[in-house]
């Protein structure tokens, strides 16, 4: 009985040490919990003090910036228009190499005596058509001359008439402007010609240059010789008008309706007919204004057949740097030929490329 007591008391005493010993065990492991978790509260409160300090940066900053319209494309239109004129400017130095290459080839080849065309196709086209009325109205004038001087009819000063005559004609040339943009296609051509010119003028200056544009080409000396010679034939009939009918004998009568028909066609009515009258005075002044060209000189015409241009951007980047640099490349096919033989006197095609290289200032 006696050993019976003693294992229960020294069970109950085992589990009673046990029992204070996990007790003590637990509090020590909620301790190091809570300040565990204390941590963590610091860490977090001081986390959220941070991203509320980022914050308070980005809405300072957003109030300083700009506001900027939403477009989804903005980047890629910045970087074109950025781009687009350094692009231009590559593919112009290649043009002026070729420029270079084909003046010393003109001069070579023609001499520095010469008058050079700048030839586009409409202007030959109304050459081609206006010489025909300009050789009907050299072989008119002279026939009137010369019945004029077959009637014998003194020559009477006639100051009113010739001054009234002046005004009535030279109203036809009073100058207009109208200005109108160029597309794109166009500016390469006209840059070379543009270069060439100047190259010509500034080596060559005995080389004389001529650029027809949509318009004829006429100049001062045509409109005053043509001018001249229809106020000649207007005084002619100022004189024969003057003389009795009972005095006019069929020469004359003759010789009147003729130059009356012939002047008819200068004659601006303010009718729809006068379109036809200055087509056909320009037409006879365009070939007049060619023909004092032609007395200058020898005469060439040079025509740009095929231009292509073309440029590339090359961006070299690494995590420090980016390095743009631009190309440019050109292709001209140029003829210069001789109007009134007809024949190529000699052509070329040159090609330039400038290679990668950074955009400086011009020289």
């Amino acid at each position: 009985m006696k050993f019976t007591n003693l294992t229960i008391s020294c069970v109950v005493f085992f589990f009673s040490v046990t029992s204070a010993a996990i007790a003590q065990t637990t509090e020590e492991k909620l301790n190091k919990i809570n300040e565990e978790i204390e941590i963590l509260k610091k860490e977090k409160e001081k986390i959220d003090a941070e991203i509320n300090l980022e914050t308070q940066k980005k809405a300072l900053l957003k109030l300083k910036l700009p506001t900027l319209a939403v477009d989804k494309n903005i980047e890629e239109k910045i970087t074109f228009e950025n781009l687009e004129i350094e692009r231009k400017i590559s593919v112009h130095r290649a043009i002026e190499k070729v420029a270079d290459k084909a003046q010393k080839e003109i001069i070579n080849h023609l001499g520095s005596d010469i008058s050079l065309i700048f030839d586009d196709s409409d202007y030959v086209l109304s050459l081609l058509k206006s010489q025909s009325k300009y050789k009907y109205y050299k072989d008119t004038v002279n026939k009137l001359k010369k019945d004029y001087r077959k009637l014998g009819i003194v020559s009477v000063s006639d100051v009113g008439t010739v001054v009234e005559s002046l005004f009535d004609y030279f109203k036809l040339f009073r100058t207009t402007k109208d200005f109108k943009g160029s597309s794109i296609e166009m500016i390469t051509q006209r840059a070379f010609i543009a270069k060439l010119a100047n190259k010509l003028r500034k080596n060559h200056k005995s080389v004389s240059l001529y650029k027809p544009n949509k318009n004829s080409l006429i100049s001062g000396d045509a409109i005053n010789e043509i001018i001249g010679e229809l106020n000649e034939l207007k005084q002619y009939q100022k004189r024969t008008e003057n003389i009795s009918s009972s005095e006019a004998n069929k020469e004359l009568k003759d010789f009147r309706q003729e130059l009356k028909k012939f002047l008819d066609r200068f004659t601006i009515s303010g009718t729809e007919s006068d379109k036809e009258k200055i087509a056909f005075l320009s037409s006879i002044l365009e070939y007049a204004t060619f023909q004092n060209i032609k007395n200058k000189g020898k005469v060439y015409f040079l025509s740009i057949e095929k231009i292509k241009a073309g440029n590339t951007i090359r961006n070299t980047k690494n995590i420090f740097t980016s390095r743009l640099r631009f190309s440019g490349g050109v292709i001209i096919n140029y003829i210069v030929y001789d109007y009134d033989k007809a024949e190529i006197v000699f052509s070329n095609l040159h090609n330039e490329y400038t290679g990668f290289k950074k955009i400086r200032s011009s020289k």
